[in-house]
């Protein structure tokens, strides 16, 4: 189901969105089902919290490690410092936009279209 409307908040977490979900490299049906897995032995899930938060918790978890495991930035790339190299231009920039990618919004997307997104936010009854 393609999602129809969703705020990404900004152009850099739509772009992962499409990405990960339309770019090929990675399968976002295996990190949807991956992060489904991995809800029953949650501690929050065991204390209330429903299956579509702790999934997309777990979701964005695994986006932060695809993330990771592709930047070519390290942390010393900062505003500000530079020298006469293109990369002290474009590696802070573009560490500055990587880290403008909101993983959460990006996995609540990719279970909505996934058509797993159903958070129950009700209260139990206690008796």
């Amino acid at each position: 189901m393609p999602v129809q409307f969703f705020n990404f908040g900004n152009d850099e977490t739509f772009h992962f969105f499409r990405w990960v979900t339309d770019g090929g490299r990675v399968s976002s049906d295996e990190l949807v089902t991956r992060a489904l897995s991995q809800v029953d032995g949650d501690d929050w899930f065991k204390m209330g919290m429903d299956v579509s938060t702790v999934a997309r918790d777990k979701l964005a978890d695994s986006l932060s490690e695809v993330v990771n495991g592709l930047s070519p930035v390290d942390d010393s790339d900062e505003i500000g410092e530079v020298d006469a190299g293109p990369e002290s231009l474009f590696n802070p920039l573009l560490k500055l936009a990587i880290d403008r990618i909101d993983l959460h919004a990006v996995a609540q997307a990719m279970l909505i279209r996934a058509g797993k997104w159903a958070p129950d936010r009700e209260r139990p009854d206690v008796k």
